[in-house]
């Protein structure tokens, strides 16, 4: 896959959220545990060594959401991703992502408002909807 795109990591009902300007592997791999180390760069890599979980390979793991160039609308939806999944799981308990306050949060609601009356939830003309789905 291109750079410049925003990714999601899963882990059983468990996900990060966050873009990248460089390559899909090269982020990938900045996300992995390292066992030499007691402290993990990343929240995600920290809950896999707390939770004992393992992840498979990049194409089982990650999913785009959004193709951008590194801006500041890649800014947004990154912002419009993580916001989306605190209303869907609102004790943030599957997100790994720390940011809890948003810019845009009015803008926000009235899109996933208008998201779920519509009659057609995947078209991404009409809203600011992704290819993601719900944890299984």
């Amino acid at each position: 896959p291109p750079s410049n795109q925003f990714k999601t990591f899963y882990v059983v009902n468990v996900f990060y959220i966050g873009q990248t300007g460089r390559s899909f592997k090269t982020r990938y791999v900045e996300h992995l545990p390292n066992p030499r180390s007691s402290k993990q760069k990343s929240s995600f890599a920290q809950h896999l060594i707390d939770s004992n979980h393992a992840i498979d390979n990049i194409n089982s793991n990650l999913e785009i959401l959004h193709v951008c160039p590194k801006s500041r609308k890649l800014n947004t939806l990154e912002e419009f991703e993580i916001y989306k999944s605190f209303k869907i799981d609102p004790n943030k308990d599957s997100s790994l992502n720390e940011k809890i306050h948003f810019r845009s949060h009015q803008l926000f609601n009235a899109l996933l408002k208008y998201q779920y009356r519509s009659a057609d939830h995947s078209s991404p003309d009409k809203t600011l909807n992704t290819a993601a789905t719900r944890l299984t």
